[in-house]
């Protein structure tokens, strides 16, 4: 039983991905999903983007993260919350059908609050990139990597899923 729905799933998926498109049409609108892993620990960040061109994507995000964190030597409670405007560039290499990278660069508001410690606010930039693979002309599994400067200074790496809106 297992063995079956196993081999319907991967030709569910051999199918789709032959049917992908290669490019994103200008004034698409893609959704996305992104868990990501930091410093701090691991996030959803949901953002929304839009194509002014097929090479050239605005991005907005939200980020929030609750957890616990070594702090001298005992564990402190923490939240972590933030908004991202990005601008990415979509490389589409000829050799490379339905895998897209791309580079993104933006600016980071973030906040990050320590249980019986002071909030820190940052204004930093952010600088990164990562690749999509279109498994349908209208979703994606991402990879992502940035990192941002400013006094909450980390790196992130991760993946996502999009749905794109045409």
């Amino acid at each position: 039983m297992k063995k079956g729905a196993v081999l319907a799933l991967l030709l569910i998926l051999v199918t789709s991905i032959c049917s992908a498109q290669d490019t994103i049409d200008e004034g698409t609108v893609e959704i996305s999903a992104n868990f990501i892993g930091s410093t701090f620990g691991v996030s959803t960040i949901p953002a929304i983007s839009y194509f002014l061109t097929s090479n050239i994507e605005l991005s907005g995000a939200f980020h929030y993260e609750r957890g616990t964190l070594d702090v001298e030597g005992y564990d402190a409670d923490y939240d972590a919350h933030g908004l991202s405007l990005l601008g990415l560039y979509n490389f589409y290499p000829e050799n490379l059908e339905r895998l897209i990278p791309f580079v993104e660069v933006g600016i980071n508001v973030a906040s990050l609050e320590i249980e019986d410690y002071d909030v820190v606010d940052s204004t930093g930039f952010l600088i990164g990139g990562g690749v999509r693979y279109l498994v349908k002309d209208n979703f994606s599994v991402n990879g992502i990597f940035n990192y941002q400067t400013g006094d909450l200074e980390y790196t992130r790496l991760g993946v996502g899923l999009s749905v794109f809106i045409f």
